[in-house]
This record gives C-alpha cells, structure tokens and sequence, in this order.
C-alpha cells in the first residue's frame, strides 16, 4: 500500500500530467538528457578543482573532491543495492491504486522492473551536493538545489519516484557525502591519488576525466555494463 503522504502527492501531480503536452515533453527531455543532469555537477567538480586559492586551500579543496568521487561511487553501489535488498516497491506510474496517467513516450514501460525505493539518483546528487559543501557551502546548496529543480521534479511528475524515495535518497546520499569526507577519512583516501598524480600526471588526469564522465553520464553506462555482466555470471553458476 502506498501512504497517505505520497499518494497525495503522487495524486497532485499526476492531475497536472496531460493538461499541457509540451510540458510532458520537456520533463521527459529533461531527465533523458545528460547534459542537464549530470553534466552540470561534472562541470562543478572541474571548475572546484582548478579553482585557484592558496596551496593549502587548494590541496584541501582537491581531497574533498578526490573524496567526493568516491562518494559518488559508492552512493551508486548503495543505491542499486538497497533497492535490490528492500521489499520491491512499484513504481508511481505502475501502482494500480493510483491509477498513474503515463505521458506519452516511446518505451512506457521503462525500468518497470526496477524498485523505486530508494531513488538511486537523490542518492548520487545528494551525495555530490554534500562534498561539494565541504568546499563551498553557496556551491552545495546551489547543486542541491539544482538537482531538485531538474532532477527529483521530472521523475516525480513522470511518476518514477515518490517523495519520499527522494527523501530517504537524499538523506542516504548526505551520510556518505559527509562520512567520506571526515578529516581522517579525507585525507587518507586521497593520498594515493595524490602520489598517483605525481608519478603520471597524464593518466591521472585521464582516469579522473573517466570518473566524471560517469557523473555527467549519472553512471549509466556503468550500470549496463554491471548488469550484463551480473546476467552473464549468472547463467554460468
């Protein structure tokens, strides 16, 4: 059974879905489209990381982040595994007693065999919001913000989610973005990255590109790969 608080919520939103068309579209551009998800907290991390400032304020600035991408990984890996060891829960758009109205779009039964709780996203950006407050509080709150605004909004209204999968997603994402991100813990995990910088600054640098294209990719690739391969393993046990 779906609680009082997210079918109301889901109940609002699906009134809106249907009135305007082109608004149904762009939600569905909007989340689709990885240079208006990920892509911007990518940019972010850049921008953070070649941010001038004094050397001690840079080296911390960079163990945040190299924390930070980390973070991001591990938040992908909770993500996918609590939402494979928690009671499946149907998605919005699929709950019988919502009778959810699907926007019109080329493969509606998408990730209809993926549990929504919890939203594996809110976990991600939250996550990044989180380092990226280590840093720069304005920034954090501004990515934060951001992902709400273009990120949780649209999987909402295309009844992916409900509230409160992005809630317990955020709050899971903020615990590994600050638990990663302690003094002893920060300083720690970045040491090897940093020797690894000194010792080949070329591959350094193009590894770090790679992890932050899976940022910008909100690690879909990544996840299709593990998939395959899971399957594979599977079929030869």
């Amino acid at each position: 059974m779906v609680n009082r608080f997210d079918s109301s919520v889901a109940h609002a939103i699906d009134s809106l879905v249907g009135k305007w068309p082109d608004i149904d579209r762009g939600m569905e551009f909007i989340v689709g489209n990885d240079l208006i998800q990920g892509a911007v907290a990518a940019s972010v991390f850049w921008w953070l990381w070649f941010r001038t400032g004094t050397e001690a304020t840079v080296r911390r600035a960079r163990e945040h982040l190299i924390c930070t991408l980390l973070a991001s990984v591990v938040a992908i890996i909770a993500g996918r595994t609590l939402a494979l060891s928690l009671p499946f829960r149907v998605r919005p758009r699929w709950e019988p007693s919502l009778a959810y109205i699907i926007p019109s779009e080329p493969d509606p039964n998408v990730f209809v065999n993926w549990s929504s709780f919890p939203s594996d996203h809110a976990i991600l950006f939250a996550a990044l919001a989180t380092g990226f407050c280590f840093i720069s509080m304005r920034v954090g709150i501004l990515v934060f913000l951001y992902y709400l605004l273009v990120g949780a909004s649209p999987l909402m209204f295309l009844g992916y989610h409900y509230p409160t999968d992005i809630i317990a997603g955020s709050a899971i994402g903020l615990l590994i973005g600050c638990a990663t991100n302690l003094r002893a813990v920060r300083q720690r995990l970045s040491a090897p990255a940093f020797k690894w910088q000194r010792a080949s600054e070329s591959s350094f640098f193009a590894a770090l590109f790679l992890a932050t294209f899976q940022i910008a990719s909100t690690f879909v690739s990544l996840r299709a790969a593990a998939l395959v391969l899971t399957r594979y393993i599977a079929r030869a046990l």
